[in-house]
């Protein structure tokens, strides 16, 4: 299930062990790689492990990798919005 600010990246990440497997999980749930996903999200993944080591890993800390950027630190003060205010008086 997808958890906030994750992506298929992360996913691939969490359930295999490697971003590696990014593609796999992309062709399996027919998805871009770079396609925003809802949060409850339930995506088809297979038994490949890409990284034991990784995957223990995360397993045994309980790490879910999410790394986009929460929307409530969006436009916060010190945060780039990605425009400049060029207006000099």
């Amino acid at each position: 299930m997808v958890r906030p600010n994750q992506t298929i990246w992360d996913i691939a990440l969490q359930q295999h062990g490697s971003i590696a497997a990014v593609f796999e999980v992309s062709d399996i749930n027919k998805i871009g790689i770079n396609e925003d996903l809802e949060m409850g999200r339930e995506l088809f993944v297979s038994d490949t492990v890409a990284s034991r080591t990784e995957l223990d890993y995360y397993r045994k800390k309980n790490i879910y990798p999410a790394s986009l950027e929460p929307v409530s630190a969006i436009n916060q003060p010190g945060s780039f919005n990605g425009s400049f205010n060029l207006s000099f008086d």
